[in-house]
């Protein structure tokens, strides 16, 4: 399920702290790890996922962290408004495949992916 629906979103000295620490690291694998620990203790508005996924360069890098995200949402029905911060079809085709399968499969989105990824860049 979606453990943040209807909570309150992250306040703005916890965004604060959030976008200081993505500024900080310098690459986008950094920074989708830090994300990652975002999405484990933060619920997020639309809005503030918007402005933390917009940090990363790397689309591939963009799918991952909104596929971590989504159930950390607190509106959960506007998640479709995201798509746009991916620039082509492919991906945003790509990251609704992702999302409909864990939804299929809820075992899967608990545990942690534990597949090697592609190496960055």
């Amino acid at each position: 399920g979606h453990p943040c629906v209807s909570k309150r979103s992250s306040t703005s000295a916890e965004m604060v702290d959030i976008e200081n620490s993505l500024r900080s690291l310098s690459d986008d694998g950094s920074r989708l790890s830090a994300i990652r620990l975002v999405a484990q203790t933060h619920c997020l508005s639309v809005k503030q996922v918007r402005t933390i996924v917009g940090y990363l360069t790397g689309m591939s890098q963009r799918v991952d962290a909104l596929v971590h995200l989504r159930h950390r949402t607190t509106d959960p029905k506007r998640f479709h408004a995201l798509l746009s911060l991916l620039e082509s079809s492919e991906q945003r085709e790509k990251l609704i495949s992702i999302i409909e399968k864990r939804m299929l499969t809820p075992s899967e989105s608990v545990a942690p992916s534990t597949r090697p990824g592609p190496p960055a860049r």
